[in-house]
């Protein structure tokens, strides 16, 4: 019994919780420390890559639905000088409600009259024809802006927090700014039915420093067409009447005087007399376009201040009643009807891919290696339809500036 009571201090002693191996706490903190860091670090990463996504997915977007709207947006510019031409048009008819005295005379008058909307007699395009051009001059110049400023949405929707471009050892700073100039002064094109290219740029930190980030971008820019709209005109026929012979209605006798235009060398419209725009597309003080001409000073008419551009108005002696001739004025190419390539897509591509170049870092004497990582490449497609405007057509109605773009959905990948 003595021995066993003797013994007991020491089996006490052997399982006393107070007795323990030093540093097991400290190992197990270090390493609890260690996963926290990795997990916290994923998720930087996981949120860094969920932002990268996102703002890749809006720059196609962007990008897609910018340039469709800058293809809309001259189409409706074009709409608007269509409306012009009909103008012109409703002017020339107007005159023709105005009888015409009976014979070849009138008949070559009212001729050269309608001829002047397509061509100058004196030389040079008439007021359609000049109206033309300038509707193609706008569509032009949206189509070659479109495929520019896709370009610039795209980017003012990706990470560029600072305006840096590749870098070399030594050398914070790159070229991005001029990067993204001369991608514009690529896709400013007027054939540029599509744009490709990939952008380099950084964090602004030195490529030795751990925190150093490296994105690279590449897109692409598809229309379907590979040229801007262009206005179709239509041939269309002027109608006027004119007085008819007594001598021609045989069957029955009747005889008064009337008035109409009985003279050749009346004037026809003169795209000359107008004052006309170098740039039809400026805009003036008063908010209207350089393509927002008078046309009173080159349209004939019966009280015209100018003495050279009044018609001649005398009688018509031994006239029966009005008809219209059987061989009215020819046909001209005056009449806006569609735009050519007016409707199609634009589609934008963009990839972001984010590089991490790590090195290492000495912290109180430890060197502490820091891993290189790499973010999946990101990908998003967007494809963005612009439409045409309804013009006049062979209704001969009012043209409609309504050219839209819009998204198409389900189109990022």
């Amino acid at each position: 019994m003595l021995k066993m009571f003797a013994r007991q201090p020491a089996l006490v002693a052997r399982h006393s919780p107070l007795v323990f191996r030093h540093g097991q706490i400290a190992l197990g903190f270090l390493v609890l420390m260690a996963f926290m860091l990795v997990l916290v670090s994923m998720t930087v990463n996981l949120g860094q890559m969920a932002q990268v996504r996102v703002e890749t997915s809006n720059a196609a977007d962007a990008g897609a639905l910018a340039a469709a709207s800058w293809i809309a947006s001259g189409e409706n510019e074009a709409a608007m000088v269509s409306r012009k031409m009909l103008d012109a048009i409703g002017m020339v008819q107007a005159i023709y409600l105005v009888p015409f005295c009976s014979g070849l005379a009138a008949r070559t008058y009212a001729n050269n009259l309608w001829k002047s909307l397509e061509i100058d007699p004196g030389g040079g395009q008439g007021p359609n024809a000049y109206f033309t051009d300038v509707a193609n001059g706008a569509m032009f110049a949206a189509w070659n802006l479109a495929h520019r400023e896709a370009l610039t949405a795209m980017l003012n929707n990706m990470m560029m927090r600072f305006n840096t471009g590749p870098t070399q050892p030594g050398v914070m700073f790159g070229s991005l700014p001029e990067d993204i100039r001369s991608a514009q002064r690529i896709n400013y094109s007027p054939s540029a039915g599509y744009g490709e290219g990939g952008l380099w740029w950084n964090n602004g930190l030195d490529t030795d420093d751990p925190q150093h980030l490296t994105h690279k971008s590449d897109y692409q820019l598809q229309a379907s067409r590979l040229h801007a709209p262009s206005m179709q005109t239509a041939n269309l026929r002027a109608r006027y009447y004119q007085y008819r012979d007594r001598e021609e209605m045989g069957f029955f006798d009747c005889d008064f005087t009337g008035h109409g235009i009985t003279t050749t060398s009346g004037p026809v419209a003169r795209l000359s007399r107008a004052t006309l725009s170098d740039n039809p597309l400026a805009v003036d003080a008063t908010g209207h376009k350089g393509w927002d001409i008078n046309l009173y000073p080159i349209m004939p008419g019966i009280n015209h201040t100018n003495p050279a551009m009044r018609i001649t108005v005398g009688e018509c002696r031994h006239t029966c009643g009005m008809t219209q001739p059987p061989l009215q004025t020819a046909p001209r190419r005056i009449l806006p009807q569609s735009f050519q390539d007016g409707d199609g897509t634009i589609t934008v591509t963009v990839s972001h891919e984010v590089l991490t170049w790590g090195g290492q870092r000495v912290d109180h004497g430890f060197t502490v290696p820091i891993w290189n990582t790499k973010f999946d490449p990101v990908g998003s497609r967007a494809v963005a339809r612009y439409t045409s405007p309804n013009l006049a057509g062979a209704g001969f109605g009012v043209a409609t500036p309504d050219a839209k773009a819009s998204l198409e959905p389900g189109q990022e990948r």
